[in-house]
């Protein structure tokens, strides 16, 4: 009886085992299958429509000559990969606040910074702009006490304040600078504004 359940037990474990070594073989068929069907290119269906294409140069012929890319060496390929221009936010830590021109309102607005340049530089600015805090937030405060309320109403003035301090505080950060190339605020985002 022991000897019956044991070659029923084996007999089920074979069985399991041909199941799915089927199951595997039929999906890498079919995988096999789809590839080589999909990735060799179509014969041509219509030889008179190319022959129009490739005399109106929409198509390419065999006969063009493909220019090909220069080959570049690892080193060329990892400098383009390391210093290619990446994203840096630079965000106000404390908010602004600030009278308004010829108002008794007051302006709370929170802002921060964006710089688009390689690692290298956009780093060194990076941290330029952790030095530069208290000039840049004195730029900004005595911008921002030129601005009556009615000029900070629509999108377009938030927009134009964004482009004015943009300005305003690359030309504090790149004063003294003889490089053209240096790194520089790309943009100046408004994170609120209350005017109350």
């Amino acid at each position: 009886m022991a000897e019956a359940a044991s070659n029923s037990s084996l007999l089920a474990k074979v069985g399991l085992g041909a199941l799915l070594g089927t199951a595997a073989s039929a999906v890498f068929g079919m995988f096999y299958a789809g590839y080589v069907n999909l990735a060799t290119p179509a014969s041509p269906q219509n030889q008179s429509l190319e022959d129009r294409l490739a005399a109106t140069g929409v198509l390419a012929t065999e006969k063009e000559v493909i220019e090909e890319a220069p080959v570049l060496s690892e080193e060329e390929q990892a400098l383009i990969l390391f210093n290619r221009p990446k994203h840096s936010y630079y965000l106000f830590p404390i908010p602004f606040i600030s009278n308004l021109k010829d108002s008794k309102k007051l302006l709370t607005i929170e802002l921060a910074v964006s710089i688009y340049a390689p690692p290298l530089s956009g780093d060194s600015l990076l941290s330029a702009l952790f030095k530069f805090d208290p000039a840049m937030r004195n730029v900004i405060l005595a911008h921002l006490l030129t601005k009556s309320p009615d000029e900070l109403v629509s999108r377009e003035d938030r927009q134009k304040l964004s482009e004015e301090l943009k300005e305003k505080l690359n030309k504090l950060i790149l004063t003294g600078q003889q490089d053209e190339e240096a790194a520089r605020i790309s943009e100046v985002h408004i994170q609120k504004l209350v005017v109350g």
